[in-house]
This record gives structure tokens, C-alpha cells and sequence, in this order.
């Protein structure tokens, strides 16, 4: 599992340097049943809260925080969509 975080703040790194438009402070982002959030770095952390069909609604808490999402296609579960991996960090 250390391999896929260090892979996932890695490309959240990418994302963040090449301007993608990742949640901000207290905006929402929505998560499936299967998707985790992998890393909060200090000070920042995400607040889910269990909506229709196991998904969730989640709100980046700290200010200057942002959380960036990538689908990990090895892990398809059931063969459905790929599950989902996300970080929130700080820029």
C-alpha cells in the first residue's frame, strides 16, 4: 500500500504544478462506495458524510487545502469502475 501513496502524492504533485482545478477549502467532492482517501496532510482533512447508493459527499476542511483524485485502473472490483484514490494536501 506505501507504493500506491507514494504514486498518488506524486501525481497529486503533478496535478497541483500543472494547474488542474482540484476542490478547494470547503468546497465538495464526491466519493463512491470503494474509493479511499488515502493521505491528509496536517491541518487539512475531509469531513464525508454517507449519501444515496454508499456514495459520500465530502467537504476539504483548512483553509489552503486541496484534495486531487486518481481512478487506480488495476483495482476494478466486481469488474465495475475503477476504484478511486484521492489525497488532500496542501499546494
Amino acid at each position: 500500500m506505501n507504493r500506491w501513496l507514494a504514486v498518488v502524492v506524486l501525481a497529486a504533485a503533478a496535478a497541483l504544478q500543472q494547474g488542474c482545478a482540484p476542490a478547494h477549502a470547503l468546497e465538495t467532492f464526491q466519493l463512491d462506495e470503494r474509493d479511499k482517501i488515502l493521505y491528509e496532510a496536517q491541518g487539512c482533512n475531509a469531513e464525508c458524510m454517507l449519501t444515496s447508493g454508499g456514495r459520500r459527499s465530502c467537504t476539504v476542511k483548512g483553509l489552503d487545502c486541496k484534495v486531487v483524485c486518481q481512478p487506480v485502473p488495476e483495482c476494478r472490483p466486481e469488474g465495475g469502475p475503477a476504484v478511486k484514490v484521492c489525497v488532500v494536501v496542501k499546494p
